[in-house]
Parts: structure tokens; sequence; C-alpha cells
């Protein structure tokens, strides 16, 4: 899965960027259901495993696909625009009418204000990534419809939800820190025999102290509970679930990582039978 992270490292185009994510984030999964299987392991493995984790957080960065998007976008626009991308030999005649090629000869003539819309759209979204945790989400969230006037068209039909992928990445980052931290938890019993009072106490294994929730700029959450640990952001709803991390079915309401005391591991999943029709 890092491997697969690293192959598309840094590629200027939002598609790649998603699968970037997307892996890191199986990764990082997947670090969570091991130590849920496991219940001894050494501190050397531990480390080499949270230095691996260590590699998939900071590294991503959604601006260089910004810029491949833009660049793409803009170059279509002002190739159309001087004739050299031809709308109507790309557009599927079975099924499009003759008044809607007419339409799209009729608005060729706003392709340069198109492209205006496109970079005032784009400065808009860098100017919310740039804006503190506890604004940015609420800022990326509002999402003014881009509409079917002419001078906004041709955008509405190739821009992607880009701040959707920003918020994604915001949770990726949350992801990252949980991971780091629960590992260094693990590490933290092995030598004490017991779980950390607060994460703070995890700095002898790297974790840095005062661990911010990229989310709200708070604290990141950490909770002591009657099976195990839970180190959590509030997530992509902007609340505090209570460290509500793991669902079977559906999407949890918080970002994080848990871990279970040693008796609770390796449990076997219950599958209850189908009922006889």
């Amino acid at each position: 899965g890092l491997h697969l992270v690293r192959s598309v490292d840094f590629e200027p185009i939002m598609v790649l960027y998603l699968v970037r994510i997307g892996a890191a984030n199986q990764a990082l999964k997947a670090v969570e259901q091991t130590l849920a299987w496991c219940r001894t392991t050494s501190d050397p493995q531990l480390a080499a495993m949270q230095e691996l984790v260590g590699t998939v957080g900071v590294e991503l960065s959604i601006r260089p696909a910004l810029r491949g998007e833009r660049a793409f976008i803009l170059k279509g626009l002002e190739a159309a625009d001087r004739g050299e991308l031809d709308l109507e030999k790309n557009m599927d005649f079975r099924r499009t009418s003759f008044g809607e090629r007419l339409a799209f000869k009729y608005f060729r003539q706003f392709l340069p204000a198109n492209s205006a819309f496109v970079i005032d759209h784009f400065e808009e979204l860098l100017r919310k990534l740039d804006l503190p945790p506890e604004e940015k989400l609420k800022a990326l969230r509002v999402r003014e419809p881009i509409g079917m006037d002419r001078e906004k068209m041709f955008a509405r039909l190739v821009l992607v939800p880009m701040s959707i992928v920003a918020v994604y990445e915001i949770q990726h980052q949350a992801r990252h820190l949980c991971t780091a931290a629960g590992i260094a938890c693990e590490r933290y019993r092995l030598k004490h025999g017991r779980w950390p009072g607060a994460l703070d106490d995890l700095a002898e294994f790297g974790i840095r102290k005062g661990l911010i929730d990229p989310f709200d700029g708070q604290l990141l959450r950490y909770a002591i509970v009657e099976d195990g640990i839970v180190i959590y952001s509030i997530g992509t709803d902007g609340r505090d679930d209570g460290g509500d991390v793991v669902r079977r079915e559906g999407n949890p309401n918080d970002t994080g990582f848990r871990l279970w005391n040693t008796d609770k591991r390796r449990v076997e999943r219950v599958v209850i039978p189908e009922p006889d029709e």
C-alpha cells in the first residue's frame, strides 16, 4: 500500500491524488486491524511500523494536483477558444440534438469568461486552504453553486468537486496523527504495563506534545474506555461524537484509531445466520 502511494507521488492530477489518499488510508487502517489481532508483539516491530506510518502523512498535499487541474482546464478552454479543439466534433451526435450543437456554437464566445471564472475558483479554494483549522472545514463545506449562466457553463462541465477532496485530505491528516499516536500507545503499554494517561506521555516514543486536530485546531482527543483506548479527531461532520471511529456498516462519525486490551484481541467475528425463509 505504501509503495502504491509513492508510485503516484506528486502527480498533478486530481484522480491520482485521490488514489494516493485512498491507498494511504488503507495502509493506516491495516495497522489498526493488525494490532487488533496481535496479542503480543515487540517494540522493534512497532517502532519500524511507526516509522513507516510517518512517511504517509506529511508528504501528501493537494496543491500540486490543484495546479495540474487548473492548467489542464485552462489549456482546454484556450484551445477551444482558438478553434484548436473543435467542441462540435467531440460531441456525440447520436445523443445530441441540433439545438444543443447550435447552443455550443453560441456559447463559444463566452469561453474567455469561463477561463476567468476558473482562475477565480481556484484562487478562492487556495485561500480556504490557508485558513486556520477552526475555520477551514466550515469554509470548504460551503460550496457556491456554479450555475448555468453563460460565463460559467463550460467551467461547470469540467470542474470536479475539489473542495470535497480537500476535506478528504484533512481527514487523512487526522487519521495519520491518530495512527502514529496509537502505535506509540501500544509501545507505551508494552513498556509500562498500562495505557498512557494522556497523549503527551508519548514523547519518549517520538510523538510530539500537543497534537492538534486538523479539523478544529483543538487538541487531538484521547480516551481510555472499558475495553481499550481510542485516539480520535472530530471528523468531517465537525462534531465530537465521543470516539465513534469503528462501524461495520456505514462511515464512523469520528476519525481515529482504536486499540483493544489484550484480552479483547483475536476475537472471532460473530456471524449471525440468515433466518430461514
